[in-house]
């Protein structure tokens, strides 16, 4: 009857026809494999096909019938960053301008912690702030990321603010 063919090739097969004749039957066979593509986002790394994948890209695995799979991939990673200017006040008022360098900045809610028992929560990327005192102040900046459900990153700069000359006491 019929017959199972499994790889590319050129298969011949002779027989006899109804006659008695000889009849030669040729087949020239070319298989293709077809895989799957994945598109797949997370927070940190990625486990597929017993590989864990921890950046970015397109990926390529052998699946176990022969075919050609394909990842791709986007890690997102919280690169949570910001500046302030200036950060040594020798006189009051001791304003600081915060500027939020986070990329993507709508892709997260942000929580400020200026180190002196104030915490802000905003997204506008750049806006002034007055500490009220004399005194070394470490600065936080907290993203919540709100568009991948990744969770929470903080950015944390000891010592940052010094504010000296004006009242209060350190």
């Amino acid at each position: 009857m019929g017959s199972l063919y499994v790889s590319t090739g050129i298969y011949v097969d002779t027989n006899l026809n109804a006659a008695g004749c000889p009849q030669i039957d040729s087949l020239d066979l070319t298989i293709t494999t077809v895989g799957t593509t994945t598109v797949q986002s997370s927070c940190d790394s990625f486990l597929w096909n017993g590989t864990t994948y921890n950046s970015s890209g397109t990926y390529t695995s052998d699946s176990s019938s022969n075919c050609v799979d394909t990842l791709v991939l986007t890690i997102s990673e919280f690169l949570t960053n910001f500046i302030a200017s200036p950060t040594v006040l020798t006189s009051p008022p001791f304003n600081v301008t915060f500027t939020n360098t986070t990329p993507n900045i709508s892709n997260y809610d942000f929580t400020w912690d200026f180190g002196d028992g104030t915490l802000g929560q905003t997204n506008i990327p750049s806006f002034d702030y007055q500490y009220m005192s004399n005194g070394i102040y470490d600065v936080s900046l907290i993203a919540e990321d709100i568009t991948n459900g990744c969770g929470y990153d903080t950015l944390k700069f000891d010592n940052l603010i010094s504010c000296s000359g004006g009242p209060g006491f350190y």
